[in-house]
């Protein structure tokens, strides 16, 4: 009897060994397996937007964003001098068409996923006409004159279509006439809605408009200066 319960002994106890012999090393492949690194964390980066036109006409097809500054056609005839005393009779539709839109093109700064932690800043060149209107006949000056107010709105374009105001600003300021190299290098800041912080957008879009109590004034120059603008981007 005593044989037998050492015998069973025995055996109980290679079995304990094997098994641990067993589970050893799949415990220790278990501990070894490599973790998979921390996703790196994102990087503020600043993005800068040129005003640029390609085109013969003022059509949103014409007027467009793009990271890359350079020459463009007819630069500065874009704009409506109007607005300062027509606004107040046009409807509201009316007065969504007038502003002018700059638009991104595929691949060219976008998609792009905002900072929504830093201001967006920019300047854009504004000038006032040089030729009396309805008549298509040149002025020595720029008779540009009275009060008026820059608008500026920032539109962003999800992937499913939908688009959120980034930001939007005005800019009051006084024009007088002066010679035909005059223009305006007006300033802005706006901050962007916290809420759409880290979305990314498949466009932007920069609306402008000139109102106020003014005339003969409200057109946006692409070269000298360049008009621009810059937002905080998350890479």
């Amino acid at each position: 009897m005593e044989i037998q319960m050492k015998r069973a002994f025995a055996v109980s106890l290679m079995v304990a060994v094997v098994a641990t012999s067993l589970l050893g090393p799949a415990e220790a492949a278990k501990k070894k397996k490599p973790k998979k690194p921390p996703a790196p964390a994102p990087v503020q980066v600043d993005a800068t937007y040129f005003l640029r036109r390609d085109g013969e006409t003022c059509e949103d097809a014409s007027l467009f964003l793009s990271l890359v500054d350079a020459e463009d056609v007819d630069p500065g005839s874009c704009g409506n001098w109007t607005m300062g005393i027509l606004a107040p009779a046009l409807t509201a539709a009316e007065q969504q068409a007038t502003p002018l839109h700059y638009a991104t093109r595929e691949a060219d700064g976008v998609p792009v996923t905002l900072d929504a932690t830093k201001d967006i800043t920019g300047l854009i060149g504004v000038k006032s006409t040089t030729s009396i209107p309805f008549a298509n006949v040149a002025t020595p000056v720029r008779w540009g004159l009275g009060q008026t107010t820059l608008n500026v709105e920032l539109l962003g374009t999800l992937a499913d279509g939908t688009e959120k105001t980034i930001g939007s600003t005005t800019v009051d300021y006084d024009v007088t006439p002066g010679d035909a190299a005059q223009l305006y290098e007006v300033e802005f800041s706006m901050k962007p809605d916290a809420a759409l912080d880290k979305m990314a957008f498949t466009k932007l879009t920069l609306r402008l408009l000139n109102s106020g109590n003014s005339i003969g004034h409200g057109y946006y120059t692409t070269d000298n200066p360049a008009s621009h603008f810059k937002m905080g981007t998350w890479k």
